[in-house]
Protein backbone atom coordinates (compact mmCIF):
# COMPACT_ATOMS: atom_id res chain seq x y z
CA UNK A 1 0.00 0.00 0.00
CA UNK A 2 1.40 3.78 -0.85
CA UNK A 3 1.36 6.16 1.78
CA UNK A 4 1.71 9.75 0.28
CA UNK A 5 2.95 12.07 2.93
CA UNK A 6 0.50 15.20 1.96
CA UNK A 7 -2.19 12.46 3.56
CA UNK A 8 -3.98 13.03 5.92
CA UNK A 9 -4.19 9.33 6.32
CA UNK A 10 -0.45 9.70 7.90
CA UNK A 11 -0.38 10.18 11.45
CA UNK A 12 1.12 13.57 12.48
CA UNK A 13 3.65 11.38 15.04
CA UNK A 14 5.02 9.44 11.85
CA UNK A 15 5.61 12.43 10.14
CA UNK A 16 7.09 13.82 13.12
CA UNK A 17 9.04 11.20 13.35
CA UNK A 18 10.31 11.20 9.94
CA UNK A 19 10.93 14.92 10.02
CA UNK A 20 13.38 13.95 13.06
CA UNK A 21 15.15 11.17 11.27
CA UNK A 22 15.12 13.70 8.18
CA UNK A 23 17.34 16.10 10.41
CA UNK A 24 19.35 13.36 12.23
CA UNK A 25 20.53 12.37 8.09
CA UNK A 26 20.90 15.94 7.53
CA UNK A 27 22.84 16.60 10.42
CA UNK A 28 24.90 13.16 10.73
CA UNK A 29 25.41 12.99 6.64
CA UNK A 30 26.28 16.29 6.21
CA UNK A 31 28.67 16.99 9.49
CA UNK A 32 30.75 13.83 8.02
CA UNK A 33 30.43 15.47 4.46
CA UNK A 34 31.92 18.65 5.97
CA UNK A 35 34.39 16.42 7.27
CA UNK A 36 35.87 15.10 4.36
CA UNK A 37 35.94 18.12 2.83
CA UNK A 38 38.23 19.70 4.80
CA UNK A 39 40.31 16.78 5.06
CA UNK A 40 40.66 16.88 1.29
CA UNK A 41 41.55 20.82 1.27
CA UNK A 42 44.07 20.08 4.01
CA UNK A 43 45.38 17.45 1.64
CA UNK A 44 45.78 19.95 -1.24
CA UNK A 45 47.59 22.95 1.09
CA UNK A 46 49.79 20.25 2.14
CA UNK A 47 50.52 18.96 -1.20
CA UNK A 48 50.88 22.30 -2.41
CA UNK A 49 53.53 23.06 -0.05
CA UNK A 50 55.71 20.12 -0.08
CA UNK A 51 56.23 21.16 -4.16
CA UNK A 52 57.88 24.08 -2.48
CA UNK A 53 60.59 22.06 -0.49
CA UNK A 54 63.99 22.41 -1.58
CA UNK A 55 66.27 19.07 -2.28
CA UNK A 56 69.68 17.76 -1.48
CA UNK A 57 71.12 14.36 -2.59
CA UNK A 58 70.71 11.36 -0.19
CA UNK A 59 71.58 7.49 -0.11
CA UNK A 60 69.38 4.42 0.03
CA UNK A 61 70.59 2.32 3.78
CA UNK A 62 67.68 -0.18 3.14
CA UNK A 63 64.72 -1.21 1.19
CA UNK A 64 61.88 -3.58 1.90
CA UNK A 65 58.47 -4.87 2.16
CA UNK A 66 56.73 -5.40 5.26
CA UNK A 67 53.65 -7.65 5.06
CA UNK A 68 50.70 -7.00 7.38
CA UNK A 69 47.06 -8.30 7.51
CA UNK A 70 44.81 -6.50 5.54
CA UNK A 71 41.64 -5.00 7.34
CA UNK A 72 39.11 -7.21 8.27
CA UNK A 73 41.80 -10.26 7.74
CA UNK A 74 41.31 -10.71 4.14
CA UNK A 75 44.37 -11.55 3.07
CA UNK A 76 48.08 -9.29 2.95
CA UNK A 77 49.29 -6.36 2.32
CA UNK A 78 52.47 -5.04 1.93
CA UNK A 79 54.04 -1.79 3.18
CA UNK A 80 57.43 -0.48 1.79
CA UNK A 81 59.93 0.24 3.94
CA UNK A 82 63.03 2.80 2.77
CA UNK A 83 65.96 4.15 4.92
CA UNK A 84 68.06 6.99 3.61
CA UNK A 85 70.88 9.27 4.52
CA UNK A 86 71.03 12.91 3.25
CA UNK A 87 72.22 15.98 4.51
CA UNK A 88 71.56 19.80 5.32
CA UNK A 89 73.85 22.59 6.28
CA UNK A 90 76.33 20.27 7.78
CA UNK A 91 74.00 18.17 9.83
CA UNK A 92 73.15 14.77 8.75
CA UNK A 93 70.02 12.95 8.83
CA UNK A 94 68.04 9.28 8.20
CA UNK A 95 64.83 9.47 6.89
CA UNK A 96 62.02 6.50 5.60
CA UNK A 97 59.40 8.69 4.43
CA UNK A 98 58.65 7.51 0.42
CA UNK A 99 55.52 10.09 -0.23
CA UNK A 100 53.22 12.51 1.68
CA UNK A 101 50.49 9.79 2.30
CA UNK A 102 52.13 6.51 2.72
CA UNK A 103 49.88 2.97 3.56
CA UNK A 104 49.96 -0.73 2.61
CA UNK A 105 49.32 -1.77 -0.91
CA UNK A 106 49.61 -5.29 -2.74
CA UNK A 107 52.78 -6.99 -3.36
CA UNK A 108 53.17 -6.06 -7.21
CA UNK A 109 52.57 -2.19 -6.23
CA UNK A 110 55.02 -2.64 -3.48
CA UNK A 111 57.28 -4.28 -5.28
CA UNK A 112 56.78 -1.65 -8.00
CA UNK A 113 57.28 1.48 -5.40
CA UNK A 114 60.55 0.36 -3.74
CA UNK A 115 61.90 -1.15 -7.13
CA UNK A 116 63.91 3.08 -8.03
CA UNK A 117 65.90 2.30 -4.44
CA UNK A 118 68.46 0.22 -4.52
CA UNK A 119 70.77 -0.27 -1.50
CA UNK A 120 73.45 1.85 -1.85
CA UNK A 121 71.92 4.29 -4.65
CA UNK A 122 72.11 7.79 -4.93
CA UNK A 123 68.60 9.98 -4.50
CA UNK A 124 66.66 13.14 -4.09
CA UNK A 125 65.80 14.00 -0.95
CA UNK A 126 63.17 16.67 -0.73
CA UNK A 127 63.17 18.44 3.11
CA UNK A 128 61.19 21.05 5.15
CA UNK A 129 63.55 24.01 5.61
CA UNK A 130 62.42 24.69 8.85
CA UNK A 131 62.69 21.13 10.11
CA UNK A 132 65.31 19.42 7.96
CA UNK A 133 64.52 15.80 9.93
CA UNK A 134 61.00 15.77 7.55
CA UNK A 135 62.26 14.44 4.54
CA UNK A 136 60.60 12.30 1.62
CA UNK A 137 61.73 10.95 -1.80
CA UNK A 138 58.91 11.84 -3.70
CA UNK A 139 56.68 15.02 -3.54
CA UNK A 140 54.62 13.83 -6.03
CA UNK A 141 50.28 14.31 -6.48
CA UNK A 142 48.40 13.25 -3.60
CA UNK A 143 45.44 11.51 -4.65
CA UNK A 144 42.66 13.21 -2.87
CA UNK A 145 39.51 12.14 -5.00
CA UNK A 146 38.46 9.66 -2.80
CA UNK A 147 37.56 11.70 0.55
CA UNK A 148 36.37 13.91 -2.16
CA UNK A 149 34.07 12.07 -3.61
CA UNK A 150 32.59 10.53 -0.50
CA UNK A 151 32.11 14.38 1.08
CA UNK A 152 30.08 14.67 -2.44
CA UNK A 153 28.28 11.45 -1.74
CA UNK A 154 27.79 12.46 1.95
CA UNK A 155 26.98 15.84 1.12
CA UNK A 156 23.98 14.92 -1.50
CA UNK A 157 22.67 12.26 1.79
CA UNK A 158 22.73 14.98 3.65
CA UNK A 159 20.55 16.76 1.27
CA UNK A 160 18.09 14.61 0.54
CA UNK A 161 17.55 14.17 4.59
CA UNK A 162 16.96 17.87 4.72
CA UNK A 163 14.21 17.72 1.70
CA UNK A 164 12.49 14.76 3.69
CA UNK A 165 12.62 16.71 6.91
CA UNK A 166 10.96 19.72 5.25
CA UNK A 167 8.37 17.73 2.89
CA UNK A 168 7.60 16.23 6.72
CA UNK A 169 7.50 19.45 8.18
CA UNK A 170 5.22 21.38 5.10
CA UNK A 171 3.18 18.57 5.57
CA UNK A 172 2.76 18.94 9.64
CA UNK A 173 1.87 22.56 8.94
CA UNK A 174 -0.65 21.71 6.04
Amino acid sequence: MFISIFSSSVPILGLALILVLGLVFTLAFGGVGLWFAFTVARLQKAAALLQSWPSTSGQILAASLEPETAPGGRGTRYRPQIRYRYQVAGQTYEGSKIQFLEGATTLREAQARIAPYALGQAVTVFYNVNRPQAALLDRGQVNWRHSLYASLICLGVAADGFVVAGLSAWSLLV
